[in-house]
């Protein structure tokens, strides 16, 4: 029988070290793994979310800038936090119709994050 564990996010970039500075920087991840000189590929790390960021040639097409939805709790604290940070923000926080309290925010890159909390878990949105 077989299990799958987790999956590895990839972001893949034209310039790797302003989105590597943004995660540790903005967003509080810190650098789990790194190539060194030149800095072609690296992971960061925050609680149990890895992304993976890798140097590209060209830029991918891909018909939407969002590269994750973050499922998470205490939301409305990790906006605050973001907010504090002057983290540029495509979504503010607010509750959609598929009852997810969520806010989008944007990487130097133009690529997009989504973190999202289920209301069961969060309660109202006021």
């Amino acid at each position: 029988m077989s299990n799958l564990s987790h999956v590895a996010v990839i972001l893949p970039l034209l310039e790797l070290i302003p989105s590597l500075n943004f995660f540790v920087e903005s967003l509080g991840f810190t650098i789990y793994f790194q190539t060194q000189n030149p800095v072609d590929y690296a992971v960061v790390k925050r609680d149990g979310i890895t992304i993976n960021l890798s140097l590209v040639d060209k830029a991918l097409e891909v018909p939407s800038n969002n590269i994750a939805y973050i499922f998470c709790e205490g939301i409305r604290d990790l906006f605050e936090e973001f907010r504090d940070k002057d983290v540029p923000f495509r979504e503010s926080l607010n509750l959609t119709d598929y009852g997810m309290l969520e806010f989008v925010l944007e990487l130097p890159s133009g690529h997009r994050l989504a973190f999202g909390e289920g209301m069961a878990s969060s309660g109202s949105a006021d």
